[in-house]
């Protein structure tokens, strides 16, 4: 399946100051089998286009009729006012229709409804019900929620259980999360070799803070070699990354290399393409 993740203004980027939790995501099959499934990619195609009323006029009847991939689709389409104007209410029905047909994306933003509500209880179902179903998004929520004991106690187990099959789901959150609980032993025991992994991973899918993170790893060589040329092109893609520090990182480590260690450096970092 593949998915774009877009995040709801209604319901903003983070919960408790703490983290993102998740997003509305659109999604187009992985195969065409029927007329049907022909039409929503159609209408997918017209998205990725940014041709949003094309996408809608072909969406709508397909959601009407049923189609829970397509329902949900709109409920984006109207949440974000795209070929169409915004209108919360259709939103939420839309999206509501999808969740009646179990639709693990429609699950998860049912969810992050209710958990701006403070109705932890009500989406703590929605989202095992969907993590059920193996889907990364409300898999990581689901151990930011039992780490940060939002409506549940604090769990470390739970929460290292939770996240880390996201991260082997390359979830890119997740997976930076996940070298933070290797790090600092939490919910497992402290593991520097497996922190620096699971950054590295989410380093490589273009996930800046665990660029900034990998770096240091690479300078110190902790739980890893220790090389400065890693280090360093980690350092400057983290800075485009706008993490703050990295400029000073930059100059810190360019100051005790050699010249031809610095284009090295430079030349990774100019070809590095995110997984």
């Amino acid at each position: 399946m593949k998915n774009i993740q877009l995040y709801s203004a209604r319901l903003g980027t983070a919960i408790m100051g703490a983290i993102v939790l998740g997003g509305l995501i659109l999604t187009a099959p992985l195969s065409m089998a029927n007329a049907a499934d022909n039409d929503f990619d159609a209408g997918w195609t017209h998205y990725q286009e940014g041709m949003f009323t094309q996408a809608l006029e072909i969406w709508e009847p397909l959601a009407k009729a049923g189609d829970a991939q397509a329902q949900f689709n709109l409920s984006v389409l109207y949440e974000q006012g795209r070929g169409v104007d915004a209108d919360p209410a259709k939103a939420r029905y839309w999206n509501d229709q999808a969740v009646t047909s179990g639709y693990p994306p429609a699950l998860h933003n049912k969810a992050l409804g209710l958990l701006a509500e403070k109705r932890e209880q009500d989406a703590l179902a929605l989202l095992k019900t969907s993590a059920e179903q193996d889907f990364s998004a409300s898999l990581y929520t689901l151990g930011k929620i039992h780490q940060l004991a939002l409506g549940v106690d604090e769990n470390p187990a739970m929460a290292f259980k939770y996240v880390s099959r996201a991260a082997a789901d390359g979830f890119t959150r997740a997976q930076y999360n996940l070298g933070k609980m290797y790090r600092d032993g939490y919910g497992t025991e402290a593991d520097e070799t497996a922190s620096a992994e699971w950054f590295e991973a989410a380093a490589n899918q273009g996930y800046a803070k665990a660029q900034n993170r990998i770096s240091d790893r690479y300078a110190a060589g902790q739980g890893v070699a220790q090389d400065d040329v890693q280090a360093l092109k980690w350092a400057i893609l983290a800075s485009q990354g706008g993490i703050e520090g990295a400029i000073q990182k930059e100059a810190f480590l360019r100051d005790r290399m050699n010249a031809d260690h610095i284009a090295a450096a430079e030349k990774q970092a100019a070809k590095f393409n995110p997984n």
